[in-house]
């Protein structure tokens, strides 16, 4: 299966199952609480979160867990690269929002659009 990646920041839309979140982190809680917050502000709280996380400290890492996100536990020392490799392993989803702990999440960029990004994606399959 070809994953595409959707690295935008994220306004809000309608989800869809065939479209998830990967955001790496290293250490940075809240910067990530609020990329969360924002996430599931924009696109409800069914929406699929994933944190790929390159070995936090375990006072960080048990916070991770407390976010109610797929959290992703990587060996550590991999770089934001190796990080996110590791964490599209585990991912399944044909789409793939691509984050980072400190992106600012935007609402600029609407329903209509994502949805159609989405649509044109599934209707030309050789986009990658």
């Amino acid at each position: 299966m070809v994953i595409n990646y959707i690295q935008i920041l994220l306004g809000s839309f309608i989800p869809f199952n065939s479209l998830a979140s990967i955001i790496s982190h290293y250490n940075r809680l809240n910067p990530l609480i609020e990329v969360v917050s924002e996430l599931r502000n924009n696109l409800g709280q069914d929406f699929e979160i994933n944190i790929a996380d390159d070995k936090s400290d375990p006072s960080v890492l048990s916070k991770l867990y407390e976010l109610k996100c797929n959290v992703i536990e990587n060996n550590g020392g991999k770089g934001l690269g190796g990080n996110m490799n590791n964490g599209l392993k585990a991912i399944n989803s044909q789409y793939l929002l691509s984050l980072q702990d400190d992106h600012v999440i935007q609402e600029n960029i609407n329903k209509a659009f994502l949805h159609d990004m989405v649509k044109i994606m599934d209707e030309n399959k050789d986009i990658d």
